[in-house]
């Protein structure tokens, strides 16, 4: 399990980072930045690595908690991780959006029931099949 978390982190702070470099040469290549704002990026992959790469296969696959509050644990973290995240990118983006986050804790909340009910489903169609795969001993 941990081999399998280790990696895990690995790959989603890697892919973090790579796409968050991409997104942000996007629209001005010209521009260049202080070196200090790649430690920057570094965080935000290392957030994301700790959250996505860790966190929630814990919580889903290994953890006991009952769905409720795996949810509302998920949803406290990635909340967290928004922030933190924005935190990082840009202190006046942050500033900017923290009137709504009421607002945005409301979404994170509702994207995590709706995505553990697809989950549940997609588990239930994996563990029928399984079971359907047995063969009866005669």
């Amino acid at each position: 399990m941990i081999k399998e978390m280790k990696n895990q982190f690995m790959q989603t702070s890697f892919v973090s980072i790579v796409w968050l470099t991409l997104i942000l040469s996007m629209p001005n290549r010209s521009i260049t930045i202080p070196f200090g704002y790649v430690w920057h990026i570094i965080a935000i992959g290392t957030l994301a690595g700790i959250v996505f790469g860790v966190i929630y296969p814990l919580l889903w696959n290994y953890f006991t908690f009952p769905a409720p509050v795996n949810i509302l644990i998920t949803t406290a973290v990635n909340l967290a991780f928004q922030l933190g995240a924005v935190a990082l990118y840009s202190t006046a983006l942050l500033e900017l959006i923290m009137p709504y986050f009421i607002g945005i804790a409301f979404l994170t909340l509702a994207g995590h029931i709706i995505a553990f009910l697809f989950y549940k489903k997609h588990q239930n169609q994996k563990m029928a099949q399984a079971l359907n795969r047995l063969k009866p001993q005669s």
